[in-house]
């Protein structure tokens, strides 16, 4: 499924064939094969602990979870601009901003809880931009959003599949719902025809991905746990996984802190994720919950525990300490980025936690990935 960034090391089975004397009616007595069938089976066993783990106790319930947030956002954005029985006037629409805006932000935490994870069903159908255009270089999500609320034909679910992908998702609603001067520039019906249309289509994607996840029949939680296609097998699944966390490692160190801290205070807020939102600190801390999950913080789950398994109890307790310090630093940042990336002691605990990132990415290359064996995807560790 992949190209490979590291190589295994090869398991070499050896058949030694011993011939005694030349006498064709002379048994030929071949050495008993060194490969070992039980420890093979204890791997393949190690590989199926922590796939189950990773995706009954963490995948599925995350996107389960994200289904259900963006379900309580649409129903909550339709109930507010619904038109009162007593008022037919649809521009005389009194939105609780506030209480929208919070809905917002239990959704968007919940994708952070689950956006590392790029394979599987969220990579169909451009579903992955169209839950998060982002980053959004040439401002897709804004040319997006005044398409929606400018558009003279009737829109609907199929026709707004259709459009630009930044203004399907999230940072769509993160505009419509946060930016002050689009409700004092735009008339309620307006607003609220983009507002149900894009909560409506989120919770649809959503609703797919987390029901194609979870089916249990050819579910892919069960393609991923078996190692099944398209999984070659079990080791595989998990190579994907852990290569999806890697990559994601960088793009958190880049895209969400390094570009937005820039040289010096105040750096640029609009670079942040969610910058109108202003809630990026808060992404980066599920963002590093969600690393912790998969890479584990105890010796019981994920590449904790195949290291101890494997007998690597050091690099065990290195990425442990590597992976509390980063939830620490991250603990550390304040709750406005703005404010954060103006603050002189919040910029050092922002350099610290990119440079923790970098100490992960470094050990996970030149240590745990070798000492596992493991081949992770084209540049996943480099971030390219």
């Amino acid at each position: 499924m992949k190209n490979t960034l590291f190589c295994a090391a090869l398991s070499v089975t050896t058949v030694v064939t011993a011939l005694s004397g030349c006498n064709e009616n002379t048994p030929s007595t071949a050495k008993p094969s060194t490969a070992k069938p039980s420890i093979v089976k204890k791997v393949e066993s190690d590989y199926e602990t922590v796939l189950t783990v990773l995706t009954e106790d963490f995948i599925v319930p995350a996107y389960s979870n994200f289904e259900a947030k963006t379900a309580q956002l649409s129903q909550s954005i339709k109930t507010q601009c619904k038109v009162d029985a007593n008022n037919s006037d649809e521009n005389n629409i009194t939105i609780d901003w506030q209480s929208l805006q919070q809905n917002w932000k239990a959704v968007s935490f919940a994708w952070q809880d689950i956006s590392w994870l790029q394979i599987g069903p969220i990579s169909s159908s451009n579903r992955l931009h169209r839950v998060q255009y982002w980053p959004d270089a040439n401002n897709a999500v804004e040319r997006g959003t005044q398409q929606l609320l400018s558009s003279d034909s009737e829109l609907n679910l199929t026709s707004l599949a259709k459009m630009n992908v930044g203004a399907q998702g999230i940072p769509a609603l993160e505009r419509l719902i946060f930016q002050a001067s689009l409700h004092q520039q735009t008339d309620a019906k307006a607003l609220c025809t983009s507002l149900v249309l894009v909560s409506e289509n989120l919770a649809g994607i959503a609703s797919a991905v987390s029901t194609q996840w979870s089916a249990s029949d050819n579910g892919f939680a069960q393609a991923t746990i078996g190692g099944l296609a398209p999984f070659t097998n079990q080791k595989d699944a998990l190579e994907e996984l852990v290569s999806n966390v890697a990559a994601y490692i960088s793009r958190i160190k880049d895209n969400k802190i390094i570009y937005p801290l820039s040289i010096q205070a105040p750096g640029i807020p609009m670079l942040g994720e969610a910058p109108f939102a202003d809630s990026s600190p808060a992404h980066i801390q599920h963002n590093v919950a969600a690393i912790r999950a998969v890479l584990g913080t105890s010796d019981k789950h994920g590449l904790c525990y195949l290291l101890v398994q494997n007998q690597q109890q050091a690099l065990a307790s290195q990425l442990k300490n590597n992976l509390e310090t980063l939830d620490e630093l991250a603990n550390q940042l304040q709750t406005s980025y703005a404010s954060a990336l103006a603050d002189e002691e919040q910029r050092l605990v922002l350099t610290n936690l990119s440079n923790s990132l970098t100490a992960l990415q470094t050990l996970l290359s030149e240590s745990i990935v070798p000492a596992l064996s493991l081949n992770l995807g084209f540049n996943s560790l480099d971030g390219d």
